[in-house]
């Protein structure tokens, strides 16, 4: 039996280069293959191959043409494609050649983004940088061979008109996003980080340490100190927990990308994994495992995230709807009791959802003072006389949800109601914090 052509798996070996020649030579023992189906693995190696080329400058992301070819493959009646002609097949092969060239054209350079980098760690966000840094960053990206054909003649402006452009110019390349300019910039460059190169990834990681973003344990990349045997064992021992992690369910394994990685997790720098990490077409996480970077021989892979299977999750849903319609249920009969939830003690409430509400401690305002201190903030919000405020009706909850409304602190969500049921709530949303300061006053109403 003629043994089974593979290319090296994911060009893990730091010089691998693989020429448009061998390319087009796999898509053509792929697609004119006697065989009665697609080799989907060995498609998926050849194409992730590139992310990991030592020309950084011709390294495309593979994930953007893998999603598009298995966009044309569903639309065929068989995996094979046998729904095209030897010449539409051809064209499909030729197509994805030109994508990858395309896609080579993006040219990232490291130095403009570690500019921008500490120029977020220093100055903040893109609104505080000065115009010299502004410029700065724009020469690097020209320096660099970026497209700068949207950004307008600086040299006919003055110095409003000019910072005014660069901005606009430098929040349309950051994806509009300019709390995290520096990612985003390299995402647009190079696409999704699972799919750069190791070199780029340690990189990274090293940037993220310098800037002191690396908790403990986060996964820091570094470049390996194996080569491509080693990492070829991690991969094929991934898709092994993969094959395993998924067996009799619907979903197809082949359809998953994986990308990976060499480092270890935070702080413990003496202990090294290969990271092989799981993608459906449309880049979400499906799965990943970590093998402890031993002697290959004794190397193990260890599962350390799985996704529900599509019946799992189905399953997982349908237990969270029938919870949800129970839990609905209980509250009908309790307000049917006792009132709507908001004219409840503070205890009640806290005894429904002990994790989100609660009762006041010691140092915190009483639910009187709170409420006291809302009709105030009313008054002065719209302009009302207090005797007004005083015939209106205050209920309250005690929120002390980390994070909830976008407080850490504990607080106090009040109430204005026309009716002693609390059904008439005015459109008026009054929060105080648990030691008496008004957090917000919305006439965008209460919910």
């Amino acid at each position: 039996m003629r043994a089974k052509w593979r290319l090296r798996p994911l060009g893990v070996g730091m010089a691998d280069t693989y020429s448009a020649g061998e390319l087009y030579d796999a898509f053509e023992r792929l697609v004119f293959s006697r065989g009665t189906s697609m080799d989907v693995p060995l498609l998926r190696e050849t194409l992730l191959a590139l992310d990991d080329r030592a020309d950084e400058d011709a390294a495309p992301h593979a994930a953007l043409v893998w999603r598009r070819l298995c966009r044309r493959i569903r639309k065929a009646d068989k995996p094979a494609v046998m729904g095209l002609s030897r010449r539409g097949i051809a064209l499909l092969a030729a197509l994805l050649v030109l994508l990858l060239a395309a896609a080579a054209m993006a040219m990232t350079n490291w130095s403009a983004i570690e500019r921008i980098f500490r120029l977020e760690h220093s100055q903040g966000s893109l609104d505080n940088w000065t115009l010299e840094q502004k410029q700065s960053v724009a020469d690097a990206l020209a320096e660099s061979g970026y497209d700068m054909s949207a950004l307008p003649d600086l040299s006919v402006m003055n110095d409003k008109a000019r910072d005014s452009a660069l901005t606009q110019w430098l929040n349309a390349q950051f994806n509009g996003d300019v709390t995290a300019a520096h990612y985003n910039l390299m995402t647009s460059l190079k696409g999704l980080l699972d799919g750069w190169s190791l070199t780029d990834k340690a990189w990274y990681s090293s940037l993220l340490l310098e800037g002191g973003e690396v908790q403990e344990g986060d996964f820091v990349s570094v470049v390996p100190k194996r080569g491509q045997r080693e990492g070829e064992i991690a991969v094929a021992l991934a898709d092994e927990k993969l094959r395993e992690a998924y067996d009799g369910s619907s979903l197809d394994t082949d359809t998953l990308i994986p990308y990976l990685f060499y480092g270890y997790l935070y702080p413990h720098a003496e202990t090294l994994y290969w990271r092989v990490h799981y993608r459906n077409a449309e880049g979400e996480n499906w799965f990943t495992v970590l093998v402890p970077d031993t002697e290959p021989e004794s190397y193990t892979a260890q599962t350390v995230y799985r996704r529900p299977s599509p019946e799992e999750l189905s399953a997982i849903l349908e237990e969270s709807s029938r919870k949800a319609q129970e839990r609905h249920r209980q509250m009908e009969k309790m307000e049917a009791e006792r009132g709507l939830m908001i004219t409840w003690t503070l205890s009640q409430q806290a005894e429904w959802d002990p994790g989100y509400y609660g009762v006041p401690g010691p140092g915190d305002i009483t639910r009187e003072q709170a409420h006291a201190i809302a009709r105030q903030a009313y008054c002065e919000a719209m302009g009302v006389d207090p005797t007004e405020a005083d015939a209106l009706y205050v209920y309250s909850y005690f929120i002390i949800a980390p994070g909830a409304d976008g407080y850490d602190e504990p607080f106090y969500s009040v109430a204005l109601c026309e009716d002693r049921e609390g059904r008439r709530a005015l459109p008026i949303t009054i929060l105080i914090s648990h030691d008496g300061r008004v957090l917000l006053v919305s006439t965008e109403g209460n919910g």
